[in-house]
């Protein structure tokens, strides 16, 4: 199995490959309003780690000053960044740890997603890719330990 990652500043996309055919997966209800996962990471009052749609139903969310959103564009602004502290509910992260948890929290759904609806023989997991958008330059891709 093969899992391709696209990671987008606001939402996220899993595609998975058995062999060289596409396997269809349900992934709808990890998205928001069909418009993907929504790249987002918050560490709750309760001390879970949430990611995705389950930070959308944080009381409040859309003023959820906790949820952590632009973990990307931080990336993409300055790679020299990726140290940065950030904050979530008195949790201090720095953003290549979100980066980290969130990508393998992707992983994971669609390893998970993909075995439950019995759409691949081989759930072994053989590679995953992760797409660069245009515009971002080879040293920030390069920051990454994700390329």
């Amino acid at each position: 199995m093969k899992i391709g990652i696209d990671f987008g500043t606001c939402y996220s996309w899993i595609a998975v490959l058995a062999g060289a055919r596409p396997a269809v997966a349900p992934f709808e209800e990890l998205c928001e309003n069909n418009a993907g996962i929504p790249s987002a990471f918050l560490y709750s009052s309760d001390g879970r780690e949430l990611f995705g749609i389950e930070c959308s139903g944080a009381i409040g969310a859309e003023q959820n000053s906790e949820i952590i959103r632009d973990m990307k564009r931080i990336v993409r602004k300055n790679p020299k960044d990726l140290n940065k502290l950030i904050v979530s509910n008195n949790k201090s992260f720095t953003i290549k740890d979100v980066l980290e948890k969130y990508l393998r929290y992707l992983v994971k759904e669609a390893i998970e997603k993909t075995k439950a609806a019995r759409v691949v023989d081989n759930t072994n997991l053989e590679a995953i890719t992760i797409t660069v958008p245009v515009g971002l330059r080879s040293g920030q891709m390069l920051a990454t330990d994700y390329n």
